[in-house]
C-alpha cells in the first residue's frame, strides 16, 4: 500500500468516526428536558386551583414555596392542573 492509499483511508476513517459521534450526540440531546424559569402555581380553592404565586425553576433543587405553600407548575399553560413539581430558581 502506498502512502497516498493509507491517507484516505485514514482520513476516511476519521470522517466516519465523527460523523457517527455527532449523530450519536445529537440523538441523545433530544431526550433531555429543556432547564428553564417557570410560573410557580398555589392551590387555593377548587374554583381557583391555580394561582400564579412566583416564578420557579424545572431544575433539581429545594422545592419552590411561597411561605409554606408549595408551588407547582402547569405542564402546559392551557392545563387546569397543576402537577408539575417546581424547584426554587438557583
Amino acid at each position: 500500500m502506498n502512502t497516498n492509499s493509507l491517507k484516505k483511508i485514514t482520513i476516511s476513517a476519521i470522517v466516519m468516526v465523527l460523523g457517527f459521534t455527532g449523530a450519536c450526540m445529537t440523538t441523545s440531546m433530544t431526550g433531555h428536558k429543556v432547564l428553564s424559569d417557570k410560573i410557580g402555581y398555589r392551590f387555593v380553592s377548587a374554583a381557583d386551583p391555580c394561582q400564579a404565586t412566583k416564578l420557579c425553576s424545572n431544575s433539581l433543587g429545594p422545592i419552590c414555596k411561597s411561605g409554606t405553600a408549595q408551588l407547582w407548575g402547569k405542564l402546559n399553560e392551557s392545563d387546569f392542573q397543576c402537577i408539575e413539581v417546581l424547584y426554587e430558581k438557583p
